[in-house]
């Protein structure tokens, strides 16, 4: 706990919670790995809210979760899950939407904007760095997330995708990649999508650096050697590609793609590092 906190009070005030022992627990967000030597009596006390939060990483350290919450535990009707909520902010912590280019403005009920939060477990600042504190934090104390998203009339969350992955159509329009990415999550074909914009000639062009579902496809057809046939596998992604763009508005249908051997590097949390491949976004340094 943070200095200064006491954790019976803590216990009480909701900020923390007490498990039995045998339930996973995170550690910064990720979970605790089994042989990590952790020292308890009868009993564990979980920091839900992360409260020595000292980087954004993800909105979700900030939220209850909707199907499996430990924080609030949420009772859910069926019709609100359906919606696929991110969460509802947790005890202590208020949640708005401004507009990205202009945080003071607040914006209403479904509009998308940048999240910003404000709650006890987040950090203060930046260390001796005034300026970084400030880049951070709106004027009115509420912490930047870099996450776009919009609340409902319900007041659950929605997270669309992040600030800087966000592409902007010839059109005006926003894409958000990290929806058309999940768009393949449990696809047979493709076992990881990056999107993100490419600056072709014609403009800017979604495009996507795929790489193959290697095991899957070796199962789906044992005659042949996907790791080695780049035509057969190229055919496959093409198909996949397609049935998604059918489901998607001109703007945001992805217009070629390239084929990725290895695995996209990830962070702890198991995100992609997606900054390592801003190359694709040029096709002089990437060409195809």
């Amino acid at each position: 706990l943070p200095l200064g906190i006491d954790p019976v009070q803590a216990v009480v005030a909701g900020l923390v919670e007490v498990v039995e022992p045998g339930r996973q627990i995170d550690v910064g967000h990720v979970p605790a790995p089994p042989h990590l030597p952790i020292q308890v009596p009868d009993l564990i006390i979980v920091i839900p809210a992360v409260l020595v939060l000292m980087l954004p990483q993800t909105l979700h350290q900030l939220l209850g979760g909707v199907l499996d919450d430990p924080v609030g535990h949420h009772q859910l009707p069926v019709e609100v899950v359906d919606r696929h909520p991110d969460g509802l902010a947790v005890k202590y912590t208020d949640v708005k939407i401004v507009d990205q280019n202009d945080d003071t403005r607040k914006l209403g009920t479904g509009q998308v904007g940048e999240i910003v939060v404000k709650s006890p477990s987040l950090m203060l600042g930046y260390y001796k760095a005034p300026e970084a504190t400030a880049e951070m934090f709106t004027e009115d104390g509420y912490l930047k997330t870099g996450d776009l998203g919009y609340i409902d009339e319900d007041g659950f969350i929605f997270i669309n995708g992040r600030k800087k992955n966000l592409i902007v159509s010839s059109g005006g329009k926003n894409i958000y990649p990290e929806e058309i990415e999940a768009m393949f999550n449990g696809s047979r074909v493709i076992g990881e999508i990056l999107v993100l914009g490419r600056r072709e000639a014609g403009g800017e062009v979604i495009f996507a650096v795929v790489v193959p579902n290697y095991e899957a496809l070796a199962e789906d057809y044992p005659g042949k050697k996907p790791d080695s046939d780049s035509d057969f596998i190229r055919g496959l992604v093409k198909i996949e590609i397609e049935k998604v763009n059918r489901l998607l508005p001109p703007f945001k249908k992805i217009g070629n793609f390239t084929l990725r051997s290895t695995e996209f590097e990830k962070n702890a949390q198991k995100k992609v590092r997606r900054f390592l491949y801003k190359d694709y976004e040029d096709p002089q340094k990437t060409p195809l």
